[in-house]
């Protein structure tokens, strides 16, 4: 197996577990690797009136976990999301947040509620 298929089998069970964790904490799956054209979200969930936009990583380091959701990646999430309010009205009165789940090898992993919003995504 090459680097390539290695690290996006490593990303598929890194959100495995984030969905683990978020079912675990009350919250309700409503999407997994939604895609858009204007880009990809890993995980949708909600719970109660907040709907969550989850950005999951993982990297040999924890520091480089959080560093690699950069504004790039902010910005085609947050185009994603509002892809995903104009196609899904039923979400679109709901508090959303922009949370990230990062792993790192022998490290436990580090939730970020609130990690960015749709105005520091450029």
């Amino acid at each position: 197996m090459n680097g390539r298929q290695q690290a996006y089998r490593t990303g598929l069970r890194v959100e495995k577990l984030a969905l683990i964790w978020l079912l675990l904490t009350g919250f309700r799956i409503i999407a997994t690797r939604y895609k858009t054209p204007g880009g990809e979200i890993d995980i949708i969930a909600r719970r109660g009136r907040t709907l969550v936009v989850l950005e999951v990583k993982y990297r040999k380091q924890l520091d480089e976990a959080l560093y690699s959701v950069t504004a790039r990646n902010r910005h085609r999430i947050v185009s994603a999301t509002r892809f995903l309010l104009a196609s899904r009205q039923d979400l679109a009165n709901l508090n959303i947040r922009f949370d990230v789940m990062v792993f790192a090898r022998w490290r436990w992993p580090q939730y970020i509620k609130a990690a960015f919003d749709s105005t520091d995504s450029f």
